[in-house]
């Protein structure tokens, strides 16, 4: 999702409200328009192609055979997304934007994931997108959600100049799992805690704190994180490990492994010689991080801590 430079919000505070997916409708095209220019504009990236589009979404989507869905707080749109099908086995993915002030909340995803729902159920084999290399968080997301990269097809490189990076998913078959560094959704790390009887952490914290880890590894299953683990610490002396979680219905399935792995290899070529590696370990764990070398503190020196109330 395009990461646009935040703004005061103006109208209702959408922060704590529900979000809805809904079809498009009529009413809903001025905000397509604003929140899909606003981005675009913010990176340089409008081009003759996208006017069309922003001025007449429903020609552009709907009339072409494809859906425009909206997320809906206060009755307000705060994102959108649109699809199109290039042919009987291919769809594409565009016009995915959310408002700025609600960057973080897993807006994007849910609408991506609505993109995908609709392309199973037209039987799609092939799901595509285009997008630009400065959009990180963006690429980030499709990548979490099974898309690849490819080369930019010349029927796109003709239409956008700014096209630079081309995605494709495949779809059917068994879901894989996608591994990708980078810091899970406040809200999907809120689910994954729950998942496994975790307390509620507040969702300012997290979205402040899970940017600030120096290491962080995320596990999708069809684009739903089902395991993460991060890194916390000054990058030097210290560094701990943090919020090792595998959902139920995905343990004893080797995830928790492939997790620290990944966490060891970080270690390896970021902690320096003697710098202390630290973590806490729920019930019954231990065994499972002694096969990273981890041991339980001796008794002369015990862990403590403090939950500031």
């Amino acid at each position: 999702m395009p990461e646009v430079p935040k703004r005061t919000a103006v109208g209702p505070d959408h922060s704590a409200s529900p979000i809805v997916i809904a079809p498009y409708a009529a009413e809903h095209r001025d905000a397509f328009e604003r929140l899909n220019r606003d981005w675009l504009t913010a990176y340089d990236l409008l081009e003759p192609a996208d006017e069309a589009e922003l001025q007449d979404p429903g020609c552009a989507f709907l009339e072409a055979g494809g859906d425009i869905f909206v997320a809906l707080s206060h009755r307000d749109v705060v994102g959108t997304a649109a699809t199109r099908p290039w042919d009987a086995a291919t769809l594409e993915i565009a016009k995915l934007a959310v408002a700025p002030h609600l960057h973080g909340r897993g807006i994007g995803r849910q609408l991506v994931r609505a993109c995908l729902a609709r392309a199973h159920a037209r039987g799609t084999s092939r799901v595509v997108l285009i997008s630009n290399s400065r959009l990180v968080a963006a690429r980030k997301l499709y990548e979490s959600l099974g898309f690849v990269a490819d080369a930019v097809p010349p029927r796109l490189a003709a239409k956008y100049a700014t096209a630079d990076v081309f995605m494709s998913k495949t779809l059917g078959g068994r879901a894989e799992i996608t591994f990708v560094e980078a810091p899970p959704d406040p809200a999907d790390y809120a689910r994954l805690r729950a998942s496994v009887g975790w307390d509620a952490r507040p969702a300012d914290a997290a979205a402040a704190g899970l940017p600030a880890a120096l290491y962080s590894v995320c596990a999708y299953r069809d684009g739903e994180l089902v395991a993460c683990g991060r890194v916390v610490g000054d990058g030097a002396l210290y560094f701990y490990i943090q919020d090792i979680i595998v959902v139920p219905a995905h343990q004893q399935q080797g995830l928790g492994h492939a997790i620290m792995t990944r966490i060891e290899r970080y270690l390896e070529t970021h902690a320096p010689a003697n710098a202390f590696i630290g973590l806490m370990a729920a019930a019954g764990a231990a065994p499972f991080y002694r096969r990273y070398g981890y041991d339980e503190r001796p008794a002369d020196r015990p862990g403590m801590f403090k939950i500031r109330k």
